[in-house]
C-alpha cells in the first residue's frame, strides 16, 4: 500500500518547499512508500515554477496545474 499526500497549492510559494521537505522527512522516518500529488490552483506567484524544479528531483511527485481557479473543494475532490 503506499501512501498519496494530496497537497492543494495557490500562492504558496513562500513555504512549500519547506512544507513538503517536512512532510517527506517524517514519512521516509517511518518507512511507508509515498507519493506526493500538488494540485496547483492557478498560482500568480511562482508557486508552479518551485513544483516543477522539486518534482525534478524526486519521482514520487505527481504535478497537476488547474486552467483555472477551482477552489480547494475541486482540488480535493480530483
Amino acid at each position: 500500500m503506499k501512501l498519496s499526500v494530496v497537497m492543494p497549492t495557490y500562492n504558496a510559494s513562500e513555504f512549500i518547499e519547506n512544507s513538503y521537505a517536512d512532510i517527506k522527512f517524517q514519512i521516509e522516518k517511518l518507512g511507508i512508500p509515498h507519493e506526493f500529488l500538488f494540485r496547483d490552483d492557478c498560482s500568480h506567484d511562482n508557486t508552479r515554477e518551485k513544483l516543477k524544479e522539486i518534482a525534478k528531483y524526486d519521482k514520487n511527485i505527481r504535478l497537476f496545474f488547474n486552467r483555472q481557479n477551482m477552489g480547494l473543494g475541486y482540488n480535493l475532490g480530483q
